[in-house]
């Protein structure tokens, strides 16, 4: 089903130019007007891919203002809240010199599952994991795949938010272009995977925690 997305999407690609050029050479001898077949060419382009030509600009648009690292404030903390935890993933964490992470661990399942802990660094420099009823953590790192951001596009992005007031501090977003409404329907179709897309911009930014909620440590060395 898959290779049959490519061969509707070039089918209906020469069906549209080969309606836009036939009908715009017929209105030309129909009215007997050189202008007559430019307007009908251009009203029938615009009707087969008007709704592609928005959708990649808006897409464009996006990758240029919203695309990337945005930090909207920094603050300095002494841990944060993130998600699918462990021990081994916590100490890299940990490393620029947070005092402590919270949040789940990946790998509880069943009863266990939605747990919360917190990892801090012994003397040592191993991993002590405690379980917690609430967090103390003013902020959290959350992170979402394949979001609907517009008809046109999806979005993976890793927000920065203050838990108490909801203020996002930093989102780091990364866009996908779905393609126009036919294609959208012809992926639907033949369950074509619209985030395999080559159109696609924005790249993971490391910096986004040191550039956001830096550890106090680092800042008072």
């Amino acid at each position: 089903m898959l290779l049959i997305f490519p061969v509707l999407l070039l089918g209906y690609l020469l069906l549209g130019l080969v309606i836009s050029i036939g009908v715009a050479r017929w209105s030309g001898r129909r009215f007997r007007s050189r202008l007559a077949p430019w307007a009908v060419f251009a009203l029938l382009f615009a009707l087969f891919f008007g709704d592609e030509i928005y959708g990649y600009w808006h897409w464009q648009h996006l990758c240029k203002t919203e695309g990337g690292l945005h930090v909207y404030k920094q603050v300095p903390v002494e841990g944060y809240m993130r998600g699918g935890l462990s021990e081994s993933s916590a100490a890299e964490y940990l490393r620029p010199g947070y005092s402590y992470l919270e949040g789940n661990d990946y790998r509880d399942y069943g009863e266990n599952k939605g747990r919360l802990y917190r990892y801090a660094l012994d003397g040592n420099g191993q991993v002590n994991r405690t379980m917690i009823d609430k967090p103390q953590s003013r902020h959290i790192r959350s992170q979402e795949i394949s979001v609907p951001y517009t008809p046109y596009v999806w979005a993976n992005e890793t927000v920065i938010r203050d838990r108490f007031t909801d203020e996002v501090l930093s989102a780091n977003r990364s866009f996908g272009y779905k393609g126009a409404t036919i294609v959208r329907i012809f992926r639907a179709m033949t369950g074509a995977n619209y985030e395999g897309s080559a159109s696609y911009c924005g790249e993971f930014n490391p910096k986004q925690l040191s550039e956001t909620i830096p550890p106090i440590q680092r800042n008072n060395q």
